[in-house]
């Protein structure tokens, strides 16, 4: 989502994700501006399928492939913390 407008962009797919940032699939990535913030909503594949809603700041495009980092990289998001740091196939 584009944050000025609220305008929902496309649906992606998180392909790369860390406590920094996410790397995603885009249908469609010509709509993105490197300099922009964005909204991005995903859930995990957790027990809880919990849901992350981050602000991000785009820093590479390849092709489909997205490259971002989270807007507030200072700010603790329990849920990806504990779903990035625990053991494959337990979360």
């Amino acid at each position: 989502m584009h944050l000025p407008s609220r305008k929902e962009l496309s649906n992606v797919v998180v392909i790369s994700l860390s406590i920094n940032g996410v790397g995603f699939i885009m249908s469609n990535n010509d709509i993105l501006n490197r300099s922009y913030i964005y909204d991005l909503v995903f859930h995990l594949d957790d027990d809880n399928h919990s849901i992350i809603c981050e602000e991000i700041v785009i820093k590479r495009v390849n092709g489909l492939f997205v490259g971002a980092e989270f807007y507030y990289n200072d700010r603790y998001n329990y849920e990806l913390d504990f779903y990035i740091t625990s053991e494959p196939g337990s979360a």
